[in-house]
């Protein structure tokens, strides 16, 4: 849970800092370049995971999978390097 806070603390920062950065993290989770219209059926799942060494994501299920890393510290450079140095796909 710790972790958790700590994650949704670092997105209210680097939202508060870049107003874009959550539009990037959505299409780095999710393939979308901003949220649908409608929200109803729309979710987003953040998951840690103790096995996994590396940030990834799946956008068909609109997830990010974070490794459990020793600190958020830690956590923010992988994520941001993740996003940063990932091309996702366009279907045309």
């Amino acid at each position: 849970v710790q972790y958790s806070l700590k994650f949704i603390e670092f997105l209210d920062q680097k939202f508060k800092e870049d107003p874009t950065y959550l539009n990037t993290l959505l299409s780095f989770s999710t393939g979308l370049k901003n949220l649908p219209p409608k929200l109803d059926n729309f979710y987003f799942e953040v998951t840690i995971n103790t096995g996994l060494g590396v940030t990834k994501a799946h956008t068909c299920f609109n997830q990010l999978v974070l490794p459990s890393y020793s600190t958020i510290e830690v956590m923010k450079e992988k994520l941001l390097f993740a996003i940063k140095e990932t091309e996702g796909f366009q279907l045309s």
